[in-house]
Formats: C-alpha cells, sequence, structure tokens
C-alpha cells in the first residue's frame, strides 16, 4: 500500500505528496501554484498515489537470486579449497645421508654377528649388484600422496567455485534482458 497520496491542485493536475508534508505546504509541478497539504487525517481520505517501480528501485528478482546463489556456492567452494590448504600436512623431511650414517651406526652397534651377517648376505650384496635407489618409507610415499591429492582437489573446488560464479552472473544477465 501506497503512503503517498495525490492532491489535486486547481489546474486540474494532482501532486504527490507524503505524511511528512501532512498540515504543510507543496508546490504543484504544472502551474506552480503553491497548495496547504490537509492534515494527516483528511490526507488518507485522498486518492493513493501509484507507486512507480522504477522509483522503488529493482528489488529481488530470480536473476538476482541466482547470482546470490551462485555468488555463495563460489564463496562456499572457494572457502573449502582454502581451508584444504591451510589445513595440509607439511611434507616430509628430505632424506639426509648425515642423519641416516648416524642411525644406521647406532643401529649396527647394537647388532649381534648373526644379525650382522644376515645384513651383509640379504641387504649390502643386493645392493652392490642392483645399486641404490631413491630411498622413501612408505609412511612417506602415503604423506606425499596425501598432499598431492589434496591439492588436486582444491584445484577442482577453485575451478568449481569459479565456474559457479560465471553461471551466476551469467544467468543474472540473462534474466535481466
Amino acid at each position: 500500500m501506497s503512503s503517498r497520496h495525490l492532491l489535486p491542485c486547481r489546474c486540474g493536475a494532482s501532486v504527490p505528496i507524503g505524511p511528512s508534508q501532512a498540515g504543510g505546504r507543496a508546490h504543484c509541478g504544472a502551474c506552480g501554484a503553491e497548495l496547504d497539504v490537509p492534515t494527516l487525517g483528511e490526507l488518507r481520505r485522498l486518492p493513493p498515489a501509484e507507486e512507480d517501480p522504477a522509483a522503488r528501485g529493482g528489488g529481488w528478482n530470480a536473476g538476482a537470486g541466482l547470482l546470490t546463489g551462485a555468488l555463495v556456492v563460489a564463496a562456499g567452494l572457494a572457502a573449502g579449497a582454502g581451508w584444504m590448504a591451510a589445513n595440509e600436512p607439511a611434507p616430509p623431511e628430505p632424506f639426509s645421508p648425515e642423519q641416516r650414517q648416524v642411525f644406521v651406526e647406532q643401529k649396527i652397534d647394537q647388532m649381534s654377528p648373526a644379525d650382522l651377517w644376515r645384513m651383509q648376505t640379504f641387504i649390502y650384496e643386493p645392493l652392490a649388484e642392483q645399486g641404490l635407489s631413491k630411498a622413501e618409507s612408505p609412511a612417506d610415499q602415503a604423506l606425499n600422496q596425501q598432499i598431492q591429492q589434496s591439492r588436486i582437489l582444491q584445484t577442482v573446488l577453485l575451478a568449481a567455485a569459479a565456474v559457479a560464479a560465471m553461471l551466476g552472473i551469467a544467468g543474472y544477465f540473462t534474466l535481466r534482458r
């Protein structure tokens, strides 16, 4: 319901007035005459002014709803990717030959002669024949794989956020026409 009313002028034009103008004066836009605005009680008896949708503002429509929904989804996906990046485990420490040598020497000092013979036979002789490969523990391999999967998922989430934002913007402008 409109809170504005139409005050008739002698020239035949109607001047839209609001409750804040009650008991005051208004000017006719057509003839320039100064009009006495009735009190608030009498103002309600005047015909209501029709509201101009353009004067009211854009308001909420399907395009705005689509855009808002898409941006909320995009923000959620981007926040998920950010959370994953912030909680990504630290990569394993790189291999240190010095630390490994100290560890091996401590273990050798604790071994019996029979254990030393088994290590020579089953570990060092095959190493001499086949050569060394990159030493990476199964835990390190699993951690590196987890980090790689997390980064792939982060990329997918950010790409989905970008797609959601673009679809929302495209839908907004499509429905706006």
